[in-house]
C-alpha cells in the first residue's frame, strides 16, 4: 500500500539530508520513523494505564528460593580433548631436515640439483 504525505519545506530539507529522494533508503527511513512513532504512542498508553491502575501489591521475591544452575546456565566449558588441534595433513619432516622450496622454484631446484 502506498500513502501520499505532504511535508513543509524545512522538514523536506532535513529529510533530504539523511535520506535523499533518489536513494532507496528514503522509504525504509520513513517506514522506520512511523514504526518508532507508533511504538512511542503504545509505550505512553501502557505507562499511563499502569499509573492509573497500579498493581495492588508487589510480587514477592525471595532469592533464597532460587537454585543456582550449573555453570551459571551456560554450556559447560570444553574439555582439553575437544580443544586439541586435529592432526596435520601430509608428511611431517624431521626438525633438522631443511624445508624444500615450493611451487615453480621446487621444479627448478629439482632440475638443477638432480
Amino acid at each position: 500500500m502506498q500513502i501520499l504525505i505532504e511535508l513543509d519545506d524545512e522538514l523536506l530539507r532535513r529529510l533530504e539530508k539523511v535520506a535523499p529522494g533518489k536513494s532507496r533508503r528514503r522509504s525504509a527511513f520513513v517506514r522506520d520513523a512511523i514504526q518508532q512513532a507508533l511504538w512511542a504512542l503504545e509505550e505512553e498508553r501502557t505507562k499511563r494505564a499502569h499509573l492509573e491502575a497500579p498493581d495492588a501489591e508487589a510480587a514477592p521475591f525471595d532469592p533464597g528460593n532460587w537454585e543456582p544452575l550449573p555453570y551459571g546456565g551456560f554450556d559447560p566449558p570444553a574439555t582439553l580433548e575437544s580443544r586439541a588441534r586435529p592432526p596435520a595433513r601430509g608428511k611431517r619432516r624431521a626438525p633438522s631436515e631443511p624445508a624444500k622450496p615450493a611451487g615453480k622454484q621446487a621444479g627448478r631446484a629439482r632440475k638443477a640439483g638432480g
